[in-house]
């Protein structure tokens, strides 16, 4: 992918790909900085910035460092996409419920399948192993295989609970 973009730098998709491969390697850095490309290129895929702020959760920064880009990615958003509730259930500690609930409220299976993976990465980083499984589990089981969300919550589960 990285050749791909060196020869192409505008082809997002391989943006994309680069981040997912570099999250199943856990090189953090590279895929928060590998999905923020893809946002620029496709600024209203907002799965983009969760990824990256997923990305940020992992790194384990300061406090302080993971508050001020949580603030940040969510000025890039705006506040009635559900991704906002995501970024701000990173940011706010006990939100998480308030996203829940927005996403049991949509009206689309598939993006709330896929927006659960990003509570089972926030709830596996709190600690919250029981739930963060149920959740990756439901979203590896709603075979959305056109989302990226899918084949990451099945390594999840394969690095982490099998």
């Amino acid at each position: 992918y990285k050749l791909i973009i060196q020869n192409k730098p505008d082809y997002y998709f391989a943006y994309t790909s680069l981040g997912i491969m570099q999250f199943m390697l856990s090189d953090w850095e590279g895929c928060k900085s590998s999905f923020e490309k893809a946002f620029k290129y496709e600024p209203e895929e907002y799965a983009y910035l969760a990824m990256a702020a997923v990305a940020v959760l992992k790194l384990e920064l300061p406090y302080n460092e993971t508050k001020k880009y949580f603030s940040d990615t969510m000025n890039k958003i705006p506040t009635q996409s559900i991704y906002y509730h995501i970024i701000r259930a990173f940011k706010e500690s006990g939100y998480d419920a308030y996203a829940l609930r927005k996403i049991k409220e949509l009206d689309d299976p598939n993006l709330e399948k896929r927006l659960l993976f990003y509570i089972a990465e926030l709830y596996q980083m709190n600690g919250m192993e029981t739930s963060a499984y149920s959740y990756f589990t439901t979203v590896k089981d709603a075979k959305n295989l056109g989302y990226f969300e899918s084949r990451m919550a099945e390594h999840e589960l394969l690095n982490h609970y099998e």
